[in-house]
């Protein structure tokens, strides 16, 4: 749905909408297969009057499916969310932000279930997409870790031990610490500006193409063993099996 169109303008309203929609399609769902699993939630862009487009990267999107999230935590269903979303038409300033800020959210919000790595309204997607996407969940899964508070952490022997002006480079706590401590981008840049243009001024951008190369030119699948294809294989067979005597008309 989009607000101000297809739902009311206010978020309140649209997630009233969405909310009930929603609902209604688990009570179909259970009353059709009581007891059975399933991940639910709403979607609720909003219409830009300018434009008319239906909008994913607004601030609204996010706030509305924040508001989802605190409800389907609250009925204990598990939720779907969007995120590495962007309205974009190509990879640019717009869409690493927006990619960005819709996958902190996710995070922050608790979705169970999160898909990414979309622009143009979800009318495109990009293989690079993908990897700067994965780049950005990195540090978001940083940042949703925080940080740990005990003797160890806080040093206070180590600090003591070098004084003022100490050299804390060349520590055994340093050495013990400093991998689960600091994140380590693939492709951000943190080299010196002097390193960095005598390499060719190479952008974000510049370096995930050259990633996304790299992987589709050279990945290979490991196939999944034996008994998994065997199991999937029964499962969909099954499946079919149940479709052919289900009556949507009951």
């Amino acid at each position: 749905m989009m607000s101000g169109a297809s739902a009311p303008v206010t978020l309140a309203g649209s997630i009233a909408v969405g909310n009930a929609e929603a609902l209604s399609g688990i009570v179909l769902h259970q009353v059709r297969a009581a007891g059975v699993p399933i991940v639910s939630g709403f979607g609720m862009s909003t219409f830009d009057m300018k434009t008319l487009a239906c909008v994913y990267g607004s601030p609204e999107y996010r706030l509305m499916l924040s508001a989802c999230a605190d409800l389907y935590h609250f009925y204990g269903i598990p939720m779907w969310g969007t995120a590495g979303v962007s309205d974009a038409h190509c990879i640019d300033q717009q869409a690493g932000m927006e990619w960005a800020i819709s996958l902190m959210t996710a995070v922050l919000d608790g979705a169970n279930l999160v898909h990414w790595g979309i622009w143009d309204r979800a009318w495109s997607v990009h293989p690079a997409a993908l990897v700067m996407c994965s780049e950005i969940i990195g540090y978001v899964r940083r940042m949703a870790r925080g940080f740990t508070i005990d003797a160890d952490h806080l040093a206070l022997d180590v600090i003591r031990e070098l004084g003022p002006g100490g050299d804390f480079l060349s520590t055994e706590h340093t050495f013990d610490f400093f991998r689960k401590e600091h994140w380590q981008p693939g492709l951000c840049n943190r080299r010196t500006l002097d390193n960095w243009q005598a390499d060719g001024e190479k952008t974000w951008a510049d370096l995930a193409m050259e990633k996304t190369r790299d992987i589709l030119a050279g990945h290979r699948t490991i196939p999944l063993g034996g008994d998994v294809q065997s199991t999937l294989n029964e499962l969909r067979k099954q499946a079919e099996f149940d479709l052919k005597h289900v009556s949507f008309d009951s």
